[in-house]
């Protein structure tokens, strides 16, 4: 028996991607926006029931956010202020990323609810007419306190430009759930990230992977480590120099400090019996003519 569930598009991210996103928002002096880049998967599994023989199919569909591109707010913004974007400049922003890998767009506010205004609408729709593949809609915001009495509070919510369209003529927008992997309090439910290398099994992984790229960076960093290697050796080595030559001025004047001593020694023991002499032998010769007088 095959029992089919309805796939759920929902948007995957990594804790990393996720705080490193809040934090450039967080330490933003003004709002922030920018790209997500990644890639959508598809696809079935299949579970078996212990207890029977039923087999389980489920279709999955996700979108992985792997990595993020802010614009700068020095640059011209790619859209006008019905949301329009204008493709020269989004294709000067987008010069060195593939434009097959942006699958979405956000916005960062402050002090501002968690709604999407029309001219963000317009931007979502625009997009995808000239992303294919950019149909997310993310949008952040922040508040100073909140009534479980945090200091921040952060909020966000994702939307997914559909084919319908709304009274306005625009494409439609739904919110889908954001899943954070491995995001959770126990490890048992930890499990392996899927990564958007899934998306091209066809291509073989030297492809993939630029083995001369890495090569050349192992390199550069095995070269800096013995370079700084060999700066503490040679630090190391004038240090123990100058402790050798501190070291032979301390026996040196230890050397010299000596003879006098001895002198000292000497003169003080050869100067004593010469005062005590003089009266040990007249109070000898004192009992001898005593005795003899004793005698006589």
């Amino acid at each position: 028996m095959d029992n089919s569930q309805s796939p759920e598009h929902t948007i995957r991210l990594t804790p990393i991607v996720w705080s490193s996103l809040l934090y450039e928002c967080a330490t933003s002096i003004a709002d922030q926006e920018g790209f997500l880049i990644g890639s959508r998967i598809q696809r079935t599994t299949t579970s078996v029931n212990d207890s029977s023989d039923e087999v389980v199919e489920k279709n999955e569909d996700f979108t992985i956010v792997r990595k993020y591109h802010i614009l700068s707010r020095t640059l011209e913004r790619p859209y006008n202020h019905l949301g329009q974007f204008d493709q020269n400049i989004l294709s000067e922003l987008l010069e060195h990323i593939d434009k097959n890998e942006v699958v979405g767009y956000f916005r960062f506010r402050r002090q501002t609810l968690l709604q999407l205004s029309q001219r963000e609408r317009c931007m979502a729709s625009n997009l995808k007419e000239l992303l294919p593949h950019c149909n997310i809609f993310a949008l952040f915001t922040s508040i100073l306190a909140s009534e479980e009495g945090e200091t921040h509070s952060y909020s966000c919510n994702m939307w997914e430009v559909v084919d319908r369209l709304e009274n306005d003529g625009s494409s439609g927008l739904i919110k889908i759930p954001i899943e954070i992997v491995n995001m959770m309090e126990s490890t048992l439910q930890y499990r392996t990230f899927i990564s958007n290398a899934a998306t091209t099994p066809s291509l073989p992984l030297s492809q993939i992977i630029n083995t001369e790229s890495i090569s050349k960076q192992y390199n550069a960093i095995y070269q800096e480590s013995l370079e700084q290697l060999q700066k503490a050796t040679d630090k190391l080595m004038e240090s123990e120099y100058q402790l050798k030559v501190l070291r032979d001025e301390l026996d040196q004047s230890e050397d010299e400090s000596e003879p006098s001593n001895e002198n000292l020694d000497t003169t003080i023991f050869a100067a004593s019996p010469q005062a005590t002499s003089p009266s040990l032998f007249d109070d000898t010769n004192a009992n001898s003519d005593d005795m003899i007088d004793l005698l006589s």
